[in-house]
């Protein structure tokens, strides 16, 4: 998405951006502080719950819907998902990587998180 911005001396092209903030609740701080940033910047901005959507998983034309929306024509996606939802939400991300949309945090890079976690919680080892 883009606008234009008439400045006294000239016509200046702004680039804007469709960001989507996959977590569980909008009203954490680190979500807050990340939606206040993106907007500060003129940005707009949903925040998903990975558990509370639902996917199309077609490779012609993947579609994931949240709350009944299609979640399409997003620009990037912010993951904020913890370990509770980490199967299915990096299903969500997966599914937005089919649709072509950027993810702040590679994939792979994010399973490769997870699982550290999760070894270091059986193991009972403090990082």
């Amino acid at each position: 998405m883009h606008f234009h911005v008439l400045t006294q001396h000239n016509l200046v092209k702004v680039l804007t951006m469709k960001i989507g903030i996959l977590s569980r609740n909008k009203k954490l701080y680190s979500t807050r502080r990340l939606i206040e940033a993106a907007e500060a910047r003129g940005h707009e901005v949903k925040v998903i719950d990975a558990l509370r959507s639902y996917m199309n998983i077609n490779s012609e034309q993947p579609e994931i819907h949240y709350r009944g929306e299609n979640l399409k024509d997003f620009d990037a996606i912010v993951p904020r998902i913890g370990a509770s939802v980490t199967f299915y939400g990096c299903a969500v991300l997966r599914q937005f990587e089919m649709m072509g949309v950027f993810l702040l945090m590679n994939l792979w890079l994010f399973l490769a998180l997870a699982i550290n976690y999760v070894l270091c919680n059986y193991y009972h080892v403090k990082v």
